[in-house]
């Protein structure tokens, strides 16, 4: 087939115990895995690729609203300080190199977006 109108949503299991990355592509099979690998994504980079936990195809028109509702099932199973991916990607650290967790207001704006009531400072 040339072309393929479906997109694939991933999410890694980090080295780092308790910590996820959910994550999309529209790309050929392992273009993707092969930039995790060589640390071209923040997270992956600072906590590792262990292993794929799940992956699922879904119409590429759909690819950012699915990738960002598997994103904020992961933080609702496994709380949000160990997972990034979607719209929800902050990685910052402060000047000594310390992580830094992101401003509430990102959760607003995922709530704003339509992805649902997010209690997970609890």
């Amino acid at each position: 087939m040339l072309y393929d109108p479906t997109a694939e949503i991933y999410v890694i299991q980090c080295k780092t115990p308790g910590h996820y990355y959910v994550g999309s592509t529209y790309r050929g099979h392992g273009f993707r895995h092969q930039e995790h690998m060589e640390g071209h994504c923040v997270w992956t980079k600072r906590h590792g690729f262990h292993r794929y936990v799940a992956k699922f195809r879904v119409p590429f028109e759909d690819m950012g609203a699915r990738e960002n509702e598997a994103t904020m099932l992961m933080c609702q199973m496994h709380g949000w300080p160990g997972v990034r991916g979607g719209d929800f990607t902050w990685a910052k650290k402060d000047k000594t190199g310390n992580p830094i967790d992101p401003p509430a207001t990102i959760f607003f704006n995922m709530e704003a977006k339509g992805f649902g009531d997010f209690s997970l400072f609890d």
